[in-house]
């Protein structure tokens, strides 16, 4: 089943990724976690299963945000309250863990992960938020508990398979853009705003020592020129330009401000509290680009509706897209 029609008719928001095949144990592939307008999270993969036993093996979201040096360090099942204890996904709080996500089946060596669940959250700002946890895959069914024992953990038995639930990252390739500058931003969701990080230089001097705005423009498109790119990126219409600490509508979301430049080189270390990584938002740069001007960004002093900051020619440019692309 292709996961972009799966996804179809569901909100979209921020994107997360768990790995196994970056964390420990038998089990491989990757499972992508998508919030739905009805406040619900989708998981979703196909997973090798590797040796493990066919059958129905226990799905969890565990409390810690560690898998090393192994699956234990991932802590117990995530509880947002105390007082809950273990169940099937579809009992009623507090007779589940929120990271209770019931069985996936091993079906000759493939686990097709598809579940959809109520309690998990991908908003940073609600208890049940799992974003910096981890998913933990057992050797046996959950049996849900049928005792109801305070203690129980579903009699899932040893951990075969964990990794971490991460935001899905972005990346902004100058080589593969247009334009004089050469390089690669790193974009990612961080606690404090989306941080935009890496090392640029220049395929001749054009990029000269001093300031120079960078700014995430509307349209992803960096060809046959940056020209393509379009305009600032507006959040909103009512948006006028300005430099990144003013509040909207007092800036464009893509105003990023300048970068330096000392010695052809310049070193990015942005964070931002504006721009989105959330696919649909208001707010939301992923598949637009970036431009950096042979000028300063000027922060428009004099409050133009029409001001771009004065940044003047377009040195070069490049797409924001999903890393690794998938």
């Amino acid at each position: 089943m292709r996961l972009d029609k799966f996804f179809s008719g569901y909100f979209s928001s921020q994107e997360y990724t768990c790995d196994f095949s970056n964390g420990h144990g038998s089990i491989k592939g990757a499972v992508k976690l998508m919030g739905t307008e009805k406040g619900s999270v989708v998981v979703s993969g196909i997973l090798d299963a590797g040796d493990n036993a066919e059958g129905m093996h226990g799905f969890h979201v565990h409390a810690e945000g560690k898998i090393s040096p192994d699956c234990t360090a991932a802590g117990g099942h995530f509880k947002s309250d105390p007082s809950q204890i273990h169940g099937y996904p579809e009992f009623i709080y507090p007779d589940r863990h929120t990271g209770d996500l019931g069985n996936v089946d091993n079906n000759n060596g493939k686990m097709e992960v598809n579940i959809e669940d109520s309690r998990i959250s991908l908003d940073r700002t609600s208890a049940d938020f799992i974003g910096d946890k981890a998913i933990v895959i057992h050797a046996l069914q959950d049996d849900g508990n049928p005792t109801r024992d305070p203690s129980s953990t579903g009699a899932a038995g040893a951990r075969i398979g964990c990794c971490l639930i991460q935001p899905v990252s972005y990346q902004c390739d100058f080589r593969a853009g247009h334009g004089i500058i050469r390089g690669v931003v790193d974009i990612k969701q961080t606690q404090d705003g989306v941080s935009f990080t890496g090392d640029l230089s220049s395929t001749d001097d054009g990029f000269t020592d001093g300031v120079h705005g960078f700014h995430v423009h509307a349209v992803g498109n960096v060809f046959p020129d940056c020209g393509a790119a379009g305009g600032h990126f507006k959040g909103t219409p009512d948006q006028i330009h300005g430099f990144p600490y003013f509040n909207a509508p007092d800036r464009h979301t893509g105003d990023l401000g300048s970068i330096t430049v000392q010695g052809g080189t310049s070193k990015v270390d942005i964070t931002d509290k504006m721009v989105s990584l959330e696919v649909g938002s208001e707010n939301d740069i992923t598949d637009k680009a970036i431009v950096i001007h042979a000028l300063p960004d000027d922060g428009n002093p004099d409050r133009d509706p029409s001001s771009t900051g004065a940044a003047g020619a377009r040195l070069g440019c490049c797409l924001i897209e999903k890393f690794p692309a998938k």
